[in-house]
This record gives structure tokens, C-alpha cells and sequence, in this order.
């Protein structure tokens, strides 16, 4: 009976995969290089571990000590129209400051939630803005302890623009600083980094001229599904949902 209702779990994962990916592959045709997420913020920053912690999530990147650099890119998730609400993402590419080559130790991807509560953790919700939001992966990661949830809230600093120029602008200014969590799917929250980030790629010290910057690249992709961060593994279910609809967004 599990084997049956785990092959039959699978195939609505896949069914709903690719149903996804034929809303992405269709939006491509009007919205190219990027059908889902297509503007966004390019940010750089720094991730500190918070050291006095009791409990284990079995992932190494969560439970490591180490302080680590980070890229990221905050966007509007389906692309609506300023000022309607979206759904937020936020992608973090860790990094260890060893690579030279712009690949990272791996990427993660949080989206603007309900609230951190069950069963909102899971559901993305559209926002106005960044401000205010709360972000999971809605998607669980695989430990050898089970499933693992990653969430983040600010602490301070958090954009209140609903532009990419707006952002840049604020960001440049003031450094966004959030606490990230992980929980298993049901269980509490429990603090484990903070990130601190601002806008990258500034053309000129002064932040007026953030919105004249090269603020984003079609250049810069982020893929939690084939780069998960270190000790971090990924459920077939997940990936049969995700990566149809990111293999059609990887094509540009």
C-alpha cells in the first residue's frame, strides 16, 4: 500500500510539473530571457552562523560555523504590473570565498509566505512590497533526520519599494538584514544565520544613481533544484514538480 500510494504521489508530482511548465514554456513566448521571475535586484553580502544552538537540522550548510559570503537577487515573482502585489523570491547563492568562478557551494530560494505559522509556511502569497514579508522555501530539503524547512524575516532594513529601482535605491542606503530559521514541516522555528545584504553591481557611490546601475543580468541564474546547498538533498516529489517548469526558464 505505501509503494502504491508513493508511485501515485509521484505521478501527480510529475503530471503537476509539467502542467507547470507548460504555463512557463507559454509565457516564454511573450517574455524572454526570464518567464518567471524576470526583474529583480542583484545583491551581494554575508551570512554569520549564530553559534550558540542546541538542536541540529542534520544539513551541513545549516549547522556549520562558518561565516559565509553570499550572492543574491530579489524579484518579482510572476511578473505582475508595479504596483500590483507579487509573489516574492529571494535566491541566495552561497559562497565560501575560495571559488572564483561565480558557481557558489549552492543556491537557495525563499518565497514570500501566508505567515511562518502551518499551514501558511507552504502557501506563497502576493505582496506589495518586501516590507513586512515573511519567506520560507516552501518546499522541504532531505536531511538524514527528515524534512527540513528554511524560513527568513527581517530584522531590519527591509525594502519597502515595489520596484527593482526603488529597491536598489533603498538597498544601497541601508543593508536588508534577515534571521534565517529551518523547522521540520510542522515543528517551531529555530534561529540558526543572519544575512545582510545590499545591492550589488553599483555604478557610483551615490545611491540616486542606483536606478541608472546595472541593478540585474539575464546573466545570473539561480537553481535550487540542481544546486542545493551542502548536505541539503532534494525529494523526488520536489523536483518533478520544479525542475520541468526551471529546465523551460533555463533556456532564455
Amino acid at each position: 500500500m505505501g509503494g502504491e500510494n508513493s508511485e501515485n504521489g509521484g505521478l501527480v508530482a510529475r503530471s503537476a510539473g509539467w502542467s507547470i511548465a507548460a504555463l512557463v514554456r507559454a509565457v516564454r513566448l511573450v517574455r524572454s530571457p526570464r518567464p518567471i521571475h524576470p526583474t529583480g535586484v542583484l545583491l551581494g553580502g554575508t551570512l554569520d552562523p549564530i553559534l550558540q544552538r542546541t538542536v541540529r537540522s542534520g544539513i551541513d550548510w545549516i549547522d556549520g560555523p562558518r561565516r559565509l559570503e553570499v550572492g543574491g537577487r530579489l524579484s518579482r515573482g510572476i511578473g505582475t504590473p508595479v504596483p500590483m502585489p507579487d509573489v516574492w523570491g529571494l535566491a541566495l547563492r552561497l559562497r565560501d570565498g575560495s571559488d572564483d568562478t561565480g558557481g557558489g557551494l549552492g543556491d537557495i530560494l525563499v518565497s514570500s509566505v501566508g505567515n511562518l505559522g502551518v499551514p501558511w509556511r507552504f502557501v506563497p502569497v502576493p505582496r506589495l512590497s518586501p516590507h513586512g514579508a515573511r519567506f520560507t522555501t516552501v518546499m522541504p530539503y532531505r536531511s538524514p533526520d527528515g524534512p527540513v524547512l528554511v524560513g527568513a524575516r527581517t530584522l531590519a532594513g527591509a525594502p519597502a519599494s515595489a520596484s527593482a529601482r526603488g529597491i536598489a535605491i533603498e538597498l544601497a542606503r541601508t543593508p536588508w538584514v534577515m534571521e534565517l530559521m529551518w523547522a521540520t514541516p510542522t515543528g517551531r522555528w529555530r534561529p540558526f544565520a543572519t544575512v545582510s545584504l545590499a545591492t550589488a553591481r553599483m555604478g557610483e557611490d551615490d545611491p540616486a544613481h542606483a536606478a541608472d546601475a546595472r541593478v540585474d543580468s539575464p546573466d545570473v541564474r539561480f537553481d535550487p533544484v540542481l544546486s542545493p546547498p551542502p548536505g541539503a538533498q532534494t525529494y523526488g516529489w520536489t523536483r518533478a514538480l520544479r525542475e520541468p517548469a526551471y529546465r523551460v526558464a533555463r533556456r532564455g
